[in-house]
């Protein structure tokens, strides 16, 4: 799927040449994890990780794939990259930007959006 939209071309540009980010997006591509989880895995400081997860996130590049109650109430949320490849391609000048949906987000928005014709 090429991204054709130049504004989100720059953010998955960005945010791929950022070290965290690229961390984070890599290790979220087989498998879903909490923001502690990323931390733990990648060495990242917690503050930075949520900060790169907010820039992923409003990029498109990672969705929530659920959340999770905890046995005491509490809620968090696991992360998943929407992408399982990302292509660059640069050529006379012209930079292209192709991405492959993970699998399994392009089922959950199949789903979701079949449901919603079911709603009536």
């Amino acid at each position: 799927m090429l991204i054709r939209d130049e504004d989100r071309k720059k953010a998955v540009l960005r945010v791929l040449a950022d070290e965290y980010s690229r961390k984070i997006f890599v290790s979220l591509i087989d498998k879903a994890e909490s923001v502690n989880s990323i931390v733990r895995n990648n060495n990242i400081p917690i503050a930075t990780a949520y900060r790169r997860i907010a820039e992923l996130e409003e990029s498109g590049l990672l969705t929530i794939e659920r959340g999770v109650l905890t046995e005491d109430g509490k809620r968090y949320d696991l992360y998943r990259s929407s992408f399982r490849q990302v292509n660059i391609f640069i050529d006379a000048g012209r930079v292209d930007v192709d991405v492959i949906p993970t699998r399994d987000v392009v089922s959950k928005l199949e789903g979701m959006w079949l449901s919603l014709g079911e709603v009536r």
